[in-house]
């Protein structure tokens, strides 16, 4: 779980770190391009930190009873975060559809399957 964190945080804060370093004092009406996509790869990186939390508490209590769906989608969920980052960093709020419709099939799906736990814990479901 550490290292997938790692990994799916790198390439924000990679381009946030060069892109500020890069940029700084020449974030001016001279180079607006240049400032759209540092400021599209802080919005991709602040919405992952924003849906981290519940993720990776929703992975955990799913790894409890079904480990193998847990990793399987996880991995969804990052690589879905990193096409996301991708497209919106290129293309703007219009190219993160595909990436945030990949994350999503990784935390909806690890959201049905920790309702789906309890239930089994809870009696509810054998």
């Amino acid at each position: 779980m550490g290292s997938g964190k790692f990994s799916q945080l790198l390439p924000y804060e990679v381009r946030a770190v060069s892109g500020r370093s890069r940029l700084s004092g020449k974030l001016t009406s001279r180079a607006p391009k240049d400032w759209v996509k540092f400021n599209n790869a802080q919005r991709a990186h602040h919405n992952m930190l924003e849906q981290s939390a519940s993720v990776y508490a929703t992975l955990f209590s799913t790894a409890v009873f079904y480990p193998l769906t847990a990793a399987r989608l996880g991995g969804f969920f990052v690589v879905g975060r990193l096409v996301y980052a991708a497209g919106y960093v290129r293309g703007g709020p219009g190219g993160r559809m595909l990436g945030s419709l990949l994350s999503h099939v990784g935390d909806f799906g690890l959201l049905a399957c920790t309702i789906r736990g309890g239930g089994k814990l809870a009696g509810i479901w054998s």
